[in-house]
């Protein structure tokens, strides 16, 4: 009787590695090996050069040395030429140095947008060709980086980072023609409060006219919101650096713009829950900081046919308020509060014009009215007649209408 040789059990087919297994390597191994791995080289080079330019940056300025501070924007944009193409090659070579050139191309976007918050305080006549030989350079490494990364340089992306690039680079220039006594009017700082704010509108605006025919990628997308956001973020820190820098008090009242700005921009998320509620009473908190900060400087005098009117913050930020939920509801919204906004203005200024309009229109209503019993009493009976004649009309015309109906049936 032959023996009965057992079947070989079949094995399963094992899964394909999906990672890099050096991706995430071992916790404990040799120091160097960890030196290998992470390579805090490149970050430590980051933070010391921005924390040099703060260091330099300080001590210049209490020395207004100018030709000092232009050497030092030469070495930082030669430190920015280091690392944006060593960064586009690290990406394109192998999964474990990819991460290292992501790293560094996340570090230039501060050098891109002046984190180092380095602004010449040069006069009009060297501010003006200065900021803008800046604006191209920055214009230009975008442009390399985008390029690099295979990402469009589409109106939504490169368009709204040059605008926002351009405004950043346009704040010395117009500090250095409208600053008084080394002073920036609180007004002027108010208005560059609100540029800033509607900044996310025109963002909003420019995505709506692009539309949603581009294929999405995850990284292409978040790399679009970082040059996007990062640019907005150091506007806002330029603007609170700007009131310590030209002795300009910072107001509540200047937090409003920003925060109608980011509840617009927060309506491009998905948001659900309690940050949904906060996006919606972002502008409501924009009206209770108005409301908390003294006028001060901030209030304007329009003199309208002799009539004096103060325009103040909270006014603003009302029409504002108004506009803001109605952009955010639907544009049929925003028309008519638009169309409020504007009736209740030209209501506010031109007050005294519409009274006395109404006063005229009075005075003439009131020569065509009777003015005794009798003259009422007769008006009375006139009317009934023209009413009377009114009734029957309507009524044969219904009866005329009838009759054409029962004919066609």
């Amino acid at each position: 009787m032959s023996e009965t040789l057992p079947l070989p059990t079949p094995q399963k087919p094992q899964a394909p590695v999906t990672f890099d297994p050096n991706l995430f390597p071992p916790r404990h191994r040799p120091w160097r090996q960890w030196l290998a791995d992470h390579n805090p080289c490149l970050l430590l080079s980051t933070v010391l050069m921005l924390l040099g330019c703060y260091l330099v940056n300080s001590a210049l300025r209490q020395e207004s040395s100018q030709l000092k501070l232009l050497v030092l924007l030469v070495v930082i944009n030669l430190y920015e030429a280091c690392i944006i193409p060593l960064g586009l090659v690290l990406i394109r070579r192998t999964r474990a140095t990819a991460r290292d050139g992501w790293w560094l191309l996340l570090f230039e976007t501060l050098f891109l947008v002046n984190a180092t918050l380095i602004n010449p305080d040069f006069g009009p006549g060297w501010a003006i060709p200065l900021n803008l030989a800046l604006w191209v350079l920055a214009c230009i490494k975008a442009a390399v980086l985008l390029r690099g990364l295979k990402i469009g340089l589409s109106l939504r992306t490169f368009g709204f980072l040059a605008l926002q690039l351009g405004i950043l680079y346009a704040l010395p220039v117009l500090f250095a023609l409208t600053k008084v006594d080394g002073e920036i009017s609180p007004r002027i700082m108010y208005g560059l409060w609100w540029l800033v704010g509607l900044l996310p509108v025109v963002y909003d605006q420019l995505a709506r006219a692009e539309g949603a025919n581009r294929p999405w990628d995850l990284v292409q997308n978040v790399i679009r919101r970082v040059y996007v956001i990062a640019p907005w973020c150091m506007l806002v820190a330029h603007m609170g650096f700007a009131h310590w820098a030209h002795h300009c008090d910072f107001q509540l009242a200047d937090a409003a713009p920003p925060l109608l700005g980011l509840a617009i921009a927060a309506g491009r998320i998905n948001l659900t829950g309690d940050l949904r509620l906060l996006v919606r009473i972002m502008p409501a908190l924009a009206l209770v900081a108005t409301l908390l900060s003294p006028a001060g400087d901030l209030q304007w005098l329009i003199s309208l046919d002799d009539q004096t009117h103060t325009v103040l913050p909270a006014h603003i930020t009302i029409a504002a308020l108004i506009l803001t939920y109605g952009y955010m509801a639907s544009m049929f919204q925003l028309l008519c509060a638009a169309l409020s906004v504007l009736l209740v203005g030209a209501g506010y200024l031109l007050q005294s014009w519409i009274f006395a309009a109404l006063r005229g229109t009075a005075r003439f209503l009131a020569g065509w009215l009777p003015a005794t019993v009798y003259a009422w009493g007769m008006t009375a009976i006139l009317t009934a007649f023209v009413l009377l004649g009114i009734g029957t009309y309507l009524s044969l015309n219904r009866t005329r209408a009838a009759r054409q109906a029962k004919t066609a049936a």
